[in-house]
């Protein structure tokens, strides 16, 4: 019989995860860890089995011939073994905690209301959910899941679509009155003007104006930050003009809080997005993902 291998599963884990990813930073992400972990664990692999796998320069990373080899042999048993840790969960309950990010806007509008479905189907899966409009760092933070409403610039990450909501003008009833409605963007030059500082960019995010699209930075005296909710929250006390998603304001449309302005200039969306690593995500965060999109249908 073989003499059974020393290195555990942690160590071949992130050598391989280092070998498709080709960096300990790109390899961390995909595993949910910081990079010195992965390299501390190739190290350690390295020092156990005797045998140079990397190449390290200040540039590049390079697996050795022997890391290759290794590597052939190595992955197919691990996907086995992931395999047979999914058919588990096929045929039994989902277990574990799920930690999901999601922005105030489509977080409580649109992943609130579909999770009670969720934990009632799997009550053995624990949920942190964290509102919040900051863009997480999935290493970083430990996060299995997040909803973005940025372009994602990360080809490490599987991004799905959940959405394009439209955006529209509106400001409250009481400061129309006072100041008349705008009817075209020029007019809006005489007018009070609610803009959102995005986090951790700290500039003004845009307004997208449709008939004909086009962007608009909008300039004034009062600035919400953090929170989009800020600026509804400042339109509905008369004290000027927000452009925001329709389905936010659905309620204040209702009570006549606010009322719609510029609705030629309305229509363009924004992607919402489920945004979560390419590899090692647990079955229970995968289930979660799967909801969230099927009910975004």
């Amino acid at each position: 019989m073989a003499t059974p291998p020393e290195a555990s599963l942690s160590l071949l884990t992130a050598f391989c995860a280092t070998v498709r990813e080709g960096s300990f930073t790109a390899a961390a992400r995909s595993l949910h860890l910081r990079p010195a972990a992965v390299s501390r664990a190739v190290a350690k692999l390295e020092a156990q089995l005797g045998v140079l796998l990397f190449r390290r320069t200040t540039r590049a990373l390079r697996p050795t011939p022997a890391a290759e080899r290794y590597h052939a042999e190595v992955w197919p048993a691990l996907d086995q073994l992931a395999r047979a840790e999914a058919a588990l969960h096929t045929h039994g309950p989902l277990r574990g905690r799920v930690r999901i990010s999601v922005p105030t806007s489509w977080g409580l509008g649109r992943v609130m209301p579909a999770l009670r479905a969720f934990t009632l189907a799997h009550p053995g899966v624990e949920l942190d959910v964290q509102v919040n409009n900051h863009v997480v760092d999935f290493v970083r933070d430990g996060f299995d899941l997040a909803v973005r409403l940025a372009p994602l610039s990360d080809s490490g990450m599987v991004a799905r679509r959940l959405g394009d909501p439209p955006l529209a003008f509106f400001a409250s009833p009481k400061y129309v009155a006072a100041r008349g409605k705008p009817r075209t963007v020029d007019d809006l030059a005489a007018h009070t003007l609610l803009p959102f500082v995005l986090p951790g960019a700290g500039r003004v995010r845009p307004w997208l104006l449709a008939n004909p699209d086009r962007e608009f930075v909008p300039e004034s005296r009062y600035r919400t930050l953090d929170d989009p909710l800020g600026a509804i929250a400042l339109a509905c006390a008369d004290m000027g003009i927000c452009q925001t998603f329709r389905f936010m304001v659905e309620r204040e449309l209702r009570d006549r809080e606010l009322v719609e302005v510029l609705s030629a200039h309305a229509g363009r969306t924004r992607r919402v997005l489920l945004v979560y690593p390419k590899h090692g995500l647990s079955a229970a965060a995968r289930a979660l993902a799967e909801h969230l999109v099927a009910q975004s249908r």
